[in-house]
């Protein structure tokens, strides 16, 4: 938050002080405004966080009950479609093995895996990818493929779970049910795909059983 404070400084703002990124979703939602207790899902990039807040009314600060999180994110959905590239590849190209992957070739494998997972998070279906490696002591090829829904839901499902796992403790810590809950604000790309958003709002023990705010873009 200090690191934050003196940048706006160095670019010559007049900074009063910082909030934490809870604070400033529910911000960002008008949440501030309505009393209740708000669950903030916020999963990124890097890692998932979710937290629990009160708001008792629009004059008064937003007391944050509880927070968890876990070094776990977008990037690891990344990464198991770049493992789905590997396996189509390899029943592609028999003869590969990861040994004929440099750096450089897995970097854009990562990056095309994001791209996908991008599309996946719109909505979209059959999200066409090429892959190939470039390496003088292999002689591959390119490989095309589509990833669909149904397919990424299938890698992913354990993931989801763990991100789900998140959301019950922070709702035990805070002793509190779902249906507590006045809503629950999405922060990140990674909170609009749709089967992450279906398994909170699944009734119990599959899912969440939580309404959703999905009138903001939570990449905003």
């Amino acid at each position: 938050r200090l690191a934050t404070i003196q940048a706006g400084e160095f670019a010559g703002l007049d900074v009063v002080t910082s909030i934490t990124e809870p604070d400033a979703a529910m911000v960002f939602y008008g949440a501030d405004r309505e009393p209740g207790v708000y669950m903030v899902f916020a999963c990124g990039g890097g890692t998932l966080d979710v937290t629990i807040a009160r708001v008792e009314g629009p004059d008064k600060p937003i007391k944050v009950v509880t927070s968890e999180g876990m070094y776990e994110g977008g990037r690891e959905l990344d990464r198991e479609i770049f493992n789905l590239f590997v396996e189509h590849y390899m029943a592609a190209f028999p003869g590969f093995s990861l040994d004929a992957m440099d750096v450089s070739t897995e970097a854009l494998w990562l990056k095309e895996a994001r791209l996908v997972k991008e599309r996946l998070s719109q909505g979209k279906d059959r999200i066409p990818a090429t892959i190939m490696v470039n390496n003088e002591m292999y002689q591959g090829g390119a490989c095309n493929l589509r990833v669909t829904q149904s397919k990424f839901h299938d890698r992913i499902r354990g993931l989801l779970t763990k991100f789900k796992g998140v959301a019950d403790l922070a709702l035990d810590n805070a002793h509190l049910r779902p249906q507590d809950l006045k809503a629950v604000l999405l922060v990140g790309g990674t909170t609009r795909l749709p089967a992450l958003q279906r398994l909170l709002e699944m009734d119990p023990p599959m899912g969440l059983g939580v309404r959703l705010n999905k009138e903001m873009d939570p990449t905003t």
